[in-house]
């Protein structure tokens, strides 16, 4: 392949990322509408984020440069009290568009190296995209002074299609599921998610 080749598929990759964007952000915030959950914070998990226009992007991972790769979507539902109740609860959607650089997959085949990628182990075609869901709620009322780093933060995530665990010495209970990216992407995908989402939050049992 001559360079030319090579430049029309980088061309191409962009503007096919860009409309990946353009499907999948707005399905995550139909979940969020028909949900009613709030939104909290967005932030890449395998990859840091760009440097800011100060910071040399030179010695950066390439990598960091496709902030979509594997990133995660915190919303949360609170009741009117000034508590954190049973009842109320985090989610956190995280997008992995490339399971072969899921953060804890990443760091366990690569190690702390930039991945070469043009020699990743598996194939585009061997690789998942997926999401990946997980729940926090506390056991008990909490204050809602740093209730999120009570609840959320010093909390351990889950292994997907786990059972219902405690965590942060029985503080908080969590539970982890996947939903496939091709399902989601769908027409009706987010009403599909949101019915597996409710199943556990049932499993948890939280009132909706």
């Amino acid at each position: 392949m001559n360079i030319e080749d090579s430049l029309q598929q980088v061309r191409q990759a962009h503007r096919i990322c860009a409309g990946f964007y353009q499907q999948v952000l707005p399905r995550i915030e139909r979940v969020r509408e028909l949900m009613d959950v709030q939104f909290l914070q967005w932030i890449p998990i395998s990859f840091d984020p760009s440097p800011s226009k100060g910071v040399s992007p030179f010695k950066h991972w390439g990598w960091n440069f496709l902030p979509l790769m594997d990133t995660s979507f915190t919303f949360f539902k609170k009741s009117a009290s000034r508590y954190f109740c049973p009842d109320d609860y985090i989610l956190d959607i995280r997008l992995i568009t490339d399971g072969e650089l899921e953060w804890e997959y990443r760091e366990e085949t690569y190690m702390k190296q930039e991945p070469d990628a043009c020699k990743l182990e598996k194939t585009a075609e061997q690789a998942e995209s997926y999401l990946a869901i997980y729940l926090f709620s506390p056991t008990k009322k909490i204050q809602n002074n740093n209730v999120f780093d009570r609840v959320w933060s010093n909390s351990h995530y889950p292994e997907l299609e786990s059972e219902v665990e405690l965590g942060n010495k029985g503080l908080v209970k969590t539970i982890g599921f996947k939903f496939t990216l091709a399902d989601f992407v769908q027409e009706g995908g987010p009403e599909k998610l949101i019915e597996e989402i409710k199943q556990h939050l049932a499993l948890m049992d939280i009132k909706e």
